[in-house]
């Protein structure tokens, strides 16, 4: 059995971390021993509803009560650094919410770290288990070419979080480190470099719609060229209602996405593919168990998954420049 605590006991450890674990895939694979929460009503809101699991004030305090295999970082950005680093210092694995880190400096630091350590790093970039993100990434690989790739993503609203203090931390620019392109839009960025390859450069704006109370942008329109096509991420936090769509094109095949069902054509056949609710909560709650048990296997395997640190690093890398190429209204190359 590993053994691992969670830090952070906000909404996400709650509502798709803890689910992920208790699942009938990971709970005879891993234990999570204790729980760390700087926050008292988050302690006790988390006790309620998990109560055999004893919850914390620190990671040091943990680690003088249990011996861990593991640390999963469910804090906010702007923490992530500091966990990170006091997880490898106690030469722990660690699983950790996205984004990786704030800054882009500091992302190359903790790549050097993570690399040095031998213990295995995974980022929760959990989107590219899901059912949909894989049938294109099965397009792509299946036919050749540059691809053009649109991912339309529609919100109301930031989403809210369980912190007593700040539960709208996702709008405060200094602990989500920005708006929805760093909340949301951190996840098409590793998908579409997952896809596409290598990213080149980088076009962005960002915008405030609907609310000018946000610190932060509420709308923004990235593009990314990349080696084998550009990418196109439209994020919006108001909209009138919740809504997904994507498509994957080029000069021979095709993918769309409205929601709930895909259209594939391709060698002059049409067919239609029946997939998961991106929304649902057992669809959320499934990508989480494929990402642990690939963190499973890192641990029982003894690797430092250089790749997914890879990939970390080059998510805020790209996401930072995003930002930068919004400011100053330019395309900016990455390499």
């Amino acid at each position: 059995m590993i053994n691992g605590a969670i830090i952070g006991t906000g909404k996400i450890a709650v509502t798709g971390h803890m689910p992920a674990y208790l699942s009938t895939n990971i709970q005879d694979k891993v234990k999570i021993a204790a729980c760390a929460d700087t926050h008292k009503e988050s302690r006790n809101n988390f006790t309620k509803q998990f109560p055999d699991i004893p919850v914390y004030t620190s990671l040091d305090e943990v680690l003088r009560n249990h011996t861990l295999d593991f640390a999963d970082i469910c804090v906010p950005p702007i923490y992530h650094t500091d966990y990170i680093e006091k997880s490898a210092a106690y030469n722990l694995n660690i699983l950790c919410e996205k984004p990786f880190t704030s800054s882009s400096e500091d992302a190359e630091d903790l790549k050097e770290l993570l690399l040095k350590t031998g213990k295995a790093f995974v980022p929760c970039h959990q989107y590219r288990y899901s059912p949909v993100w894989r049938k294109f990434k099965e397009m792509i690989n299946e036919n050749t070419g540059k691809w053009i790739l649109q991912f339309n993503i529609c919100r109301l609203q930031a989403d809210s979080g369980f912190n007593p203090d700040n539960p709208s931390w996702r709008t405060d620019r200094s602990i989500s480190g920005g708006g929805i392109l760093a909340d949301t839009g951190v996840h098409y960025i590793y998908l579409t470099t997952w896809m596409l390859g290598k990213p080149l450069s980088v076009t962005a704006r960002t915008y405030a719609i609907k609310s000018k109370s946000y610190s932060v942008e509420d709308t923004a329109i990235v593009n990314i060229e990349c080696e084998n096509g550009i990418s196109q991420i439209n994020l919006t936090w108001s909209a009138d209602k919740r809504a997904n769509s994507a498509l994957l094109v080029n000069e021979s095949a095709s993918l769309y996405y409205n929601g709930k069902t895909l259209e594939k054509n391709c060698k002059g056949k049409s067919e239609k593919i029946y997939v998961p609710d991106a929304s649902d909560k057992t669809t959320y709650i499934t990508q989480y168990v494929r990402l642990i048990e690939d963190f499973v296997a890192c641990i029982q395997e003894n690797q430092n998954c250089e790749a997914w640190i890879n990939e970390a690093c080059n998510s805020v890398k790209i996401l930072n420049t995003a930002y930068e190429s919004a400011d100053s209204n330019r395309t900016l190359r990455l390499y």
